[in-house]
């Protein structure tokens, strides 16, 4: 039924710690305010120092693949980023000491984000590069996010796809496909971490495979 756990471990300077736990019975989208609202600013709003703030910021939320895939997408918006990156509030993050991202003499990257530790040797448009990604001689990515230690293989082709990390796609394999090829049955074309596609497969749009290469549901 959507129920909140208070526990008060401890005071300190008269101030009170409060861990609050979520156990929703309705689905999360639907309930998630509704409890905060109710259980916790209403009914604590005698014993709870409640301020509001307003964030006229860039904000949004990602409950699916979908949302991760759009949300990576406005990133490559440069009013978005520079909203998120602003330099009078940095994001603190952990360090990867990574050597310069390397573009070959036939590599283009064209509005897209490369992380450092790449190596581009075919084409990237719109897309997401997280580091330590190698893109071979003749392949592209359109419109795609490849998470760390991704290989794309000389002459493939991926787009409209999400690539987990140190996934493998042979040469002249093609992955995902566009909206307009593939009409009303478009979506994403989704690959777990680690699988391996063998060279010259085709990965049809809004398929998604596990670890092995075998098709799974989304």
């Amino acid at each position: 039924d959507g129920s909140v756990t208070y526990t008060v471990p401890q005071t300190v300077s008269g101030k009170q710690d409060v861990t609050i736990s979520f156990r929703p019975r309705r689905p999360m989208q639907n309930c998630i305010f509704e409890v905060w609202q109710d259980d916790v600013l209403l009914a604590k709003k005698d014993t709870l120092h409640e301020n509001c703030y307003l964030w006229n910021g860039f904000a949004t939320q990602m409950r699916s693949v979908r949302d991760y895939y759009e949300r990576s997408m406005q990133l490559l918006d440069p009013a978005i980023r520079a909203d998120l990156f602003a330099a009078e509030r940095p994001i603190r993050a952990k360090a990867v000491d990574k050597s310069s991202t390397y573009i070959g003499s036939e590599g283009r990257c064209v509005n897209s984000l490369v992380a450092d530790g790449c190596r581009v040797e075919g084409i990237v448009e719109n897309s997401v590069l997280s580091p330590n990604i190698y893109v071979g001689e003749g392949a592209r990515v359109s419109y795609s996010v490849l998470l760390p230690g991704t290989v794309i293989e000389d002459g493939a082709v991926v787009e409209y796809a999400i690539l987990g990390e140190n996934c493998h796609v042979g040469k002249n394999c093609h992955i995902g496909g566009t909206p307009e090829e593939s009409g009303e049955g478009w979506g994403l074309t989704v690959l777990a971490p680690e699988c391996k596609v063998e060279d010259g497969r085709q990965v049809a749009a809004g398929v998604m495979l596990g670890r092995n290469g075998e098709e799974v549901s989304k």
